[in-house]
């Protein structure tokens, strides 16, 4: 819980109503030993990560999870509404693109949509996450290696006229 203009890492005991929880600062509850607690971190305190949020971290950043990952792994898979309304999640709160997901640089994936309809045709655009630019473009399945490692999501854009609002089945997983 951040408060504005103050450190991530302290939190105001002056108005604990505030809080969306209740928060106990180094002092005993005798009515519910089952409710969280949070002890007191002082501002001098440093926070040191762990040996596995650093090889993670380091993973991610170089691209080692590729040479972990097995062949065939699914990476994200699962059904969306097309991108008719360009928006993640649309005013009925229909979601529209697949939850981003972390490919890795120099790592084949293979993918793979199909959509709902007599007469449909979609493409898939893959975006990054955070800036919603297009990184990779297809008509067809098929397989992409990207050129860096980043956080992207999948949207699925209607090509024949007239149509839209289609339902598409979608599989990431790494190519052999």
């Amino acid at each position: 819980y951040k408060e504005a203009g103050k450190p991530p890492h302290r939190v105001s005991t002056s108005s604990p109503n505030s809080l969306p929880f209740k928060a106990h600062f180094n002092t005993p509850n005798l009515s519910s030993p089952l409710e969280p607690t949070i002890p007191h971190i002082p501002q001098s305190a440093m926070i040191i990560p762990s040996v596995q949020n650093i090889l993670a971290t380091g993973m991610a950043l170089t691209g080692l999870t590729s040479t972990i990952t097995k062949p065939h792994s699914v990476i994200t898979k699962g059904k969306v509404l097309d991108f008719a309304v360009e928006e993640c999640i649309d005013k009925d709160a229909n979601q529209r693109c697949t939850k981003p997901f972390l490919v890795s640089k120099d790592t084949c994936y293979q993918l793979e949509w199909k959509t709902d309809g007599t007469l449909t045709h979609t493409t898939a655009e893959v975006r990054d996450a955070g800036s919603d630019e297009i990184v990779y473009y297809r008509d067809t399945n098929g397989e992409w290696t990207p050129e860096k490692g980043e956080l992207v999501y999948i949207d699925f854009k209607p090509k024949v006229p007239a149509t839209g609002n289609s339902t598409v089945y979608y599989k990431v997983y790494t190519c052999e």
